[in-house]
């Protein structure tokens, strides 16, 4: 859960702030939202909406290797595996979060492109529609979180390693809460450049750390190393 919240929080400063202030300045462009504070309510609700039910599906997919276990105790060295690939997957997300990689988003650019299509057809639509009033923002945050982005993939691997659909969901959800204050600040952070990427950074550093504590718990049931325990809690 600290992991999913810290890259929401660092990581929306210099991620959200550049790829959603086109989304926001989108929105904005109608009069009945600029103003309406409700309204924008209503389509944060939907956006971390969309994010808690990826976070579902995400941790009850992530959840199959433990059931798989229950049904073939030797399962145990492919979970080992599979922890280190996530391992390996995080690591690249971490990387790319601070430039040193490509950002995932650039693998769906073309579906990155016919979301901005439809959001775009879809906001247009909706001014005729009374956006400030009914479910209108609702389905406008809630197409939102759907927006194919590097950051919520890497968001989604800490819900795919809770491994618990319900555990998976509240991570997503209180990712999209973290995202919050970056996104409201927009406009003040993009005047800044320095304010992007030291929370890239410090992002970064805590996914490497759970990485890092996957890699070896993946080890761990390879019987690389052993287990390690603090006060009865096992670190990896």
């Amino acid at each position: 859960m600290l992991v999913a919240i810290s890259l929401g929080f660092a990581g929306s400063w210099g991620h959200c702030t550049g790829m959603c202030s086109g989304v926001i300045m989108l929105l904005n462009r109608n009069r009945s939202l600029q103003s309406n504070k409700f309204a924008w309510v209503q389509i944060h609700f939907g956006r971390i909406t969309s994010y808690a039910l990826l976070g579902l599906v995400a941790g009850f997919l992530g959840g199959l290797p433990e059931y798989l276990y229950t049904l073939a105790p030797n399962m145990q060295i492919y979970q080992g595996w599979a922890a280190i690939i996530a391992a390996l997957f995080g690591l690249f997300f971490s990387l790319s979060l601070i430039g040193w990689l490509p950002s995932p988003e650039i693998y769906f650019s073309k579906l990155v492109k016919a979301w901005g299509n439809t959001f775009r057809l879809f906001t247009r639509q909706s001014k005729k529609a009374e956006p400030a009033s009914g479910p209108v923002p609702i389905l406008l945050g809630l197409f939102w979180g759907l927006l194919p982005c590097g950051l919520v993939m890497t968001a989604m691997f800490t819900a795919v390693v809770s491994g618990n659909p319900f555990e998976g969901a509240l991570r997503m959800a209180a990712f999209g809460l973290a995202t919050l204050p970056a996104l409201i600040g927009v406009k003040w952070v993009s005047e800044r450049k320095w304010a992007l990427q030291t929370p890239r950074y410090l992002a970064a550093f805590v996914l490497i750390l759970f990485s890092l504590q996957l890699s070896m718990r993946g080890m761990a049931s390879l019987g690389v190393v052993e287990h390690y325990m603090i006060s009865g809690v096992m670190l990896w």
